[in-house]
Order: structure tokens, then sequence, then C-alpha cells
């Protein structure tokens, strides 16, 4: 173990619920829509909620809790995908797709929002354009009819400098041996003007290659993460040895001529499972992610990081081991027994881990968010040979870490939730705010948890039923843990709500968050929490 942690400074404490502040508003209409998204300047929020081609935008108030005005526009033209829903420097915009078959062509067209006015401009936008097909998610939409989605992915830069979207052009060889994926890389600057793009021919076949992440930074560069097998085949590793049979490239692109600077990444014999990429300032990018001591991409042993130049230099590599202690915090004690004999030979580890987020203070020091997350299958067969298929998700405990500027460890934090559904995510996984020098990770609890003791094994909260909404605060210095029991969904000022999402979680102020929730008889009603000092 690099470090050891006394217990009790992992104890949670516990906040009264009187210190939270609840104000439930004004019911008002519902809008029964797929998609639901939420913005805000100041007291004035911005809701915009997509059915079919209908695109509704409401306009409400944090401060009075109320409802405002709303437009409704009805002109999305027929086969639109969405894509996306976004605020890029200080304007909102609706991002879809749509596949011209008499040109061959597919589109990227936008259409804007105006927020003050609360209002979908006029006009359709088209901002990339691509001959032939490309590749996306395959979804049903009704009997026999299925559509590709997800074919165009977003990143930005650090301070909205830049934007990247990107794509995947449809393999025109279907031999993974000798197909070469190719990459469509388009850069805009603040006001979405063109500053670059390219179709960019990936160095490997795609059985060799995987990429893992993209990024830009403020000058315009691009970056693929992506890992490279070390021979033709596809082993993690190689029998009757130890290190990986992969590495982890960087490739950096600027938009001149096809040309891509490749950085291989290594962690000696470490196995690298998760990887993202991150602009910290304008030197140098961040790379963190999870690594494992054996074979084994379902779990995570320690988290690591690096820092890269501009310039594909790779500097400052670091890697951070998860403690036993916080391992067997929250675990049943055969899981416990396990842990202890796997840590006699290095190979205790946190299973099924993702890595959520990464922030970045002004200091350069960052907090790496990870979640528990899996999906299991479940198959039954019955007598008359039928049988059925159905999935459960799972939305589990928090790893969180701080590093400081000088890539110091400062603190780690196991946060324990258990959260199960068969729907996808719906209420569940959690919403990040800061505050005051803290973080708060807000979700939906099982009210048997609200006094959980590290001794403990969590109750589990399953997905649409009742649930208490809770946080964990946690001091961005010292990384102390407070548990904050705010409400239960079943009486909220003696409202019953229902709908609870923490996707629908805006922050409106560095204390305050509102949330949208149904509560019955086709109403909505907004409540606002007000955490304390």
């Amino acid at each position: 173990m690099q470090f050891r942690f006394i217990l009790f400074f992992l104890i949670l404490s516990f906040i009264a619920q009187a210190q939270v502040k609840i104000t439930v508003g004004q019911p008002y209409g519902v809008i029964d829509a797929q998609y639901k998204y939420y913005f805000n300047k100041g007291p004035e929020i911005l809701t915009v909620k997509i059915k079919k081609r209908e695109v509704i935008i409401q306009k409400l108030n944090s401060e009075k809790l109320a409802f405002e005005k709303i437009s409704v526009a009805r002109d999305l033209p027929e086969g639109f995908n969405l894509e996306h829903v976004i605020e890029y420097n200080d304007r909102y915009f609706i991002f879809y797709s749509l596949w011209d078959r008499q040109a061959e062509m597919e589109q990227l067209c936008y259409r804007e929002i105006d927020f003050d006015k609360g209002t979908l401009k006029p006009g359709e936008n088209i901002l990339v354009q691509v001959h032939g097909k490309v590749s996306g998610d395959l979804i049903s939409k009704g009997w026999y009819n299925f559509s590709v989605v997800n074919k165009f992915d977003f990143q930005f830069s650090r301070n909205d400098d830049r934007m990247l979207i990107h794509y995947r052009l449809k393999p025109q060889i279907k031999n993974d041996n000798k197909s070469y994926d190719i990459i469509g890389m388009h850069v805009f600057g603040k006001n979405l003007e063109p500053v670059w793009n390219e179709e960019v021919t990936m160095p490997y076949t795609e059985k060799k290659m995987n990429n893992l992440d993209y990024s830009v930074d403020s000058q315009g560069n691009a970056y693929i993460l992506t890992t490279v097998y070390n021979d033709e085949t596809t082993d993690d590793k190689k029998r009757n040895e130890n290190n990986a049979n992969y590495h982890i490239e960087l490739l950096r692109m600027s938009g001149r001529a096809n040309k891509i600077v490749i950085t291989p990444v290594t962690l000696g014999n470490k196995f690298i499972n998760k990887v993202n990429l991150f602009e910290v300032s304008d030197s140098y990018m961040i790379c963190a992610g999870f690594y494992n001591n054996v074979d084994n991409r379902n779990a995570v042993d320690g988290i690591f990081t690096f820092k890269l130049t501009k310039e594909g230099d790779l500097i400052d590599s670091r890697n951070y081991e998860i403690p036993l202690e916080v391992l067997n915090m929250y675990v049943s004690e055969r899981a416990q027994r396990r842990n202890e004999k796997k840590e006699e030979k290095d190979k205790a580890e946190f299973e099924e881990l993702e890595l959520r987020e990464l922030f970045v203070d002004d200091n350069g020091g960052i907090l790496l968010i990870g979640e528990q997350h899996y999906i299991q299958t479940h198959t039954y067969y019955y007598s008359n040979g039928t049988m059925r298929t159905y999935y459960t998700y799972h939305y589990n405990d928090l790893l969180v870490t701080k590093i400081n500027g000088s890539g110091q460890l400062e603190w780690m934090r196991k946060l324990p939730k258990r959260q199960t559904g068969t729907a996808g995510r719906g209420s569940m996984s959690y919403k990040h705010m800061s505050a005051d020098g803290s973080h708060y990770f807000l979700f939906l609890d099982n009210e048997r948890n609200l006094e959980l003791t590290p001794d403990r094994f969590p109750a589990v909260y399953n997905d649409g039923a009742e649930g208490f909404l809770t946080a964990y605060k946690v001091s961005d210095g010292s990384g102390n843990v407070d548990k904050v029991s705010i409400t239960s969904t079943r009486d909220v000022l003696g409202l019953p709500v229902y709908q609870f999402q923490t996707s629908r979680i805006l922050p409106i102020d560095d204390n305050s968050f509102v949330v949208e929730v149904y509560k019955k008889k086709k109403q909505d009603v907004l409540i606002r929490v007000d955490l304390a000092k």
C-alpha cells in the first residue's frame, strides 16, 4: 500500500434536514416528451422538450418557482434524428442529423434557440455535410422501423474556444483485418465558424486499434486516445506473460493534410482499462483513468494520471493505488475477507468502475469521479420453447479522488449507494455540483440508509420507487464527508412527487438547485433546494 487511512476520518457525519431549505412552487401543465433539457441564466430557466417533430420551449423562474410562458415549434424536418441540445458560448442549439437520400449525403443541422424570448429561431442551418453514410447506434422506433442515431459526437475545449464534432464513416470493407477506420474531424470556433476539417484515415486496421476518447484544445488541435494491440491478435495478454499485449497511443491532428502525430503511452506492466483526456491549461493536457495489476478490464486496482504537452510529449506519469480500507467499506464480511486474501497478492480491486467526470481547479488540481456501473442480462426459458430476456441496470458506489496541482494525492473517498432498475438510467446515478469549497453528490437513496455506517451494507434503492433525496457533501480541502438528508419523494412539504430524475437537477447558484418533478393531475412543479452554507 502506498498509504493508509485512519478509519474514523471516513465515517460519515450527518447534517439535520432542518439545515436544508426546501421550497415548492406553483404547479403548471405537464409536457410529456421523450427528451428534456434544462438551462438557466440567473433566475431564468429554459426547458427544451422534444416530442416527435415538436419542440416545446418553456420559460420558468427559479426565484418565483413559477411558469412564465411556453412556445411550440412543429417544423423540424421529417426523418430527423436528435443528436445534441447544448449551450455553447451563451448560445443555445438543437443539433440533429438528416439523411439526404437523393444526394446520398449525411447532414448535421442545427436550429438556434432564443433564450430571452423562449422561442426557436426560424431557419435550418447545415453545419456538416458528409458524402456517404455515418456509423451510429441502431435503435427500434416501432414495428419493423429502425433508425441509426448518435452519429455525431461533440467535444469542447476548456474555455469553449473550440468545438470538435467527429464521426466515423461506415466502412466499405467489412473485414476488420483489412478495414481502416476513417474518422471525420470538424473543428469550429466560438461562433461556429469553421477552423478546419479533415476525414482522417486511422494508422491501423479496425482489428488492431480501438478508439477510447476524443478531445480538442483551445488552439484547435484534435486528439484521439486509442488502444493499439502489439501483434495481430486481440489478446489482452499473451499466455505465460505478465505484461499487457496492448498499449495506449495518443493521436494528435491539426488539420494539416491528414498528418497524425503519435505518442505511445505505457504504464509498465499495468493494464489500462478506462482512460479519458482533458485539457487543463494552454500548455498541457491530462490523461487520467483506471488501471489493473492483472488482466481484468472489469476491475480497478488504482488511478493513473499523466500530462501531455501540446507537442505530444508525455510527462509526469503517476499512479495511485486504491487502499484496502476503502475497498472494504460498505461491503459484506465475505467480500471483505475476499479482498484481504487478494491484497496479500496485491490483487484487491474495485469492480465495474466507470470514469464519469473530471474537474480541474484553478491551481491545476483534479477531481476524478468514478461510479460503479454494470448491466446484467437475465434470460428465462419456458417449457413451451419460448424465452424471455431482460436487463437490470446497476448504479452503485462512487469513488472520488482529489489530486493537487503538484500531482500529490490529497484524499480518496468511497461514497456508498446501491441503485437498481430495469429501464436504463431512469432516476438513478448522481448529480455533481460544487459550492463554498465543497462537492455535493446528489442521488436518490433507500430511506433505510439514512444512518448508514461503514460496517453496514447499503439497502438497495429501486428505480421508480419512493426514495430519499440525499447528498454527500465532501470538503475539497480535507475530503471530510457529511451526509445531507434532504427530503423524501413521498412527502416534499406535504406533496408526493413522481418521475424524479437526477438528470433534471439544475444548479442555479453556488448553494441552490431546482428540479422539475411530476405531481400528477397532469401537472409539473419546480422544487428548489437551498443547501446550508
